[in-house]
């Protein structure tokens, strides 16, 4: 039986520099070369022809030079600063004694003290971007 040879040029990077399994010669621009119908695996055609023309137990080979697999490539995607928080952004002490005050008002007016804590957090938030 017939097998089917090619002959490599530069369209087939991805052969080309590829190692021969049996004699281990690197595989060049305009080498011919026969691939196993089984396994795909590439061979120079004097190997092909050294091993009787068998390969996988069997003696059928590729009519065409496989295209790569295609590869999955994964970027990145650049990334956006939302807020930047420094030293001067944030300083709780104002907030902090906002919050104490407003406890201590809303607590001696004789609101609740769930409606006392909900007021002073408020309260003491606004506090906190006046005095930023």
């Amino acid at each position: 039986m017939t097998y089917h040879s090619h002959k490599l040029d530069s369209t087939h990077s991805h052969i080309i520099g590829r190692t021969d399994p049996i004699t281990g010669d690197t595989i060049k621009e305009e080498d011919k070369v026969t691939f196993c119908l089984t396994c795909h695996s590439c061979f120079l055609e004097e190997s092909w022809n050294y091993m009787n023309n068998r390969h996988c137990e069997q003696n059928e080979t590729l009519k065409f030079i496989p295209f790569p697999p295609p590869q999955l490539i994964a970027k990145k995607k650049e990334q956006k600063l939302i807020a930047e928080l420094k030293e001067s952004t944030i300083n709780p002490f104002p907030s902090i004694i906002a919050f104490v005050l407003f406890v201590c008002i809303f607590s001696v007016s004789g609101v609740s003290p769930i409606i006392s804590f909900l007021l002073s957090l408020f309260f003491s938030v606004v506090v906190g971007v006046i005095f930023r």
